[in-house]
């Protein structure tokens, strides 16, 4: 029994390492900006929402806010536009925080993991499945093989790096959704029947896929709302439905 219980309290623990909820131990410096506030952003599905802000006094601001870490989090003075990614911990952060291009400027010192995040942003021809072998541990692994890998891969190679991963980190959110993506993947395998789904036509009516299918190929091209409002963007990710049948 007694083997039992401990075999499960590790098995807790190894799971709980990977986030826990902590108050926060973050302050610093606004340059550069009349900013009256900092904001506070949580990183979730590949966005930023604000959880909190912190009022700036003589150039100062701090806060003590309770979130998990270790994890990507967003610093902004505008929550209009992208804010300085930092990846927080439960030790002691100090941060720099300078709007002017795109916070490039910035500068975050006491966290491990965004020192590592620095050099995997420096770095040239980075190697996906040789940079987790080297940090497992790290969160920053986990991130990037989710944000900036995941497109990339196929569902096996997906698989196969999440299998390198330190167990403290499987159970984060960034791991849970490539496990949910590579299932989708699997599905979407070339040679593989297309999921049904409807979706609205440009006159607002709902469309399902397989109410007109009519033989031959169908071609469906995805489209993005924002290209109309992005002229810079490269054409072939702003294109229009086409259906050949």
């Amino acid at each position: 029994m007694k083997k039992i219980l401990l075999g499960f309290a590790l098995l807790f623990g190894a799971f709980q390492t990977q986030a826990q909820e902590n108050n926060l131990q973050l302050k610093g410096t606004v340059v550069d900006t009349v900013a009256q506030y900092v904001y506070l952003q949580k990183f979730h599905n590949k966005m930023f929402t604000t959880i909190d802000s912190a009022k700036v006094k003589d150039g100062n601001f701090s806060f003590k806010t309770k979130v998990k870490t270790p994890e990507l989090y967003g610093l902004s003075v505008n929550t209009e536009s992208s804010p300085l990614y930092v990846f927080l911990e439960k030790d002691p952060i100090t941060v720099k925080l300078s709007p002017k291009k795109y916070y490039t400027a910035s500068v975050v010192e006491g966290s491990a993991s965004q020192d590592l995040f620095e050099i995997y942003k420096k770095s040239k021809d980075v190697e996906i499945s040789k940079f987790i072998t080297e940090h497992p541990k790290s969160i920053v692994s986990a991130y990037v093989l989710y944000r900036n890998w995941s497109y990339r891969l196929t569902p096996e190679q997906i698989t196969q790096n999440i299998a390198l991963l330190d167990k403290s980190l499987q159970n984060t959110t960034y791991v849970k959704e490539l496990k949910e993506l590579a299932i989708v993947l699997d599905g979407l395998a070339v040679g593989k029947k297309a999921p049904d789904f409807t979706a609205n036509d440009p006159d607002g009516k709902p469309v399902r896929l397989y109410d007109n299918l009519k033989g031959g190929y169908t071609l469906v091209d995805f489209w993005a709302s924002w290209c109309g409002r992005m002229p810079k963007r490269e054409p072939k990710y702003c294109s229009s439905l086409q259906r050949i049948s």
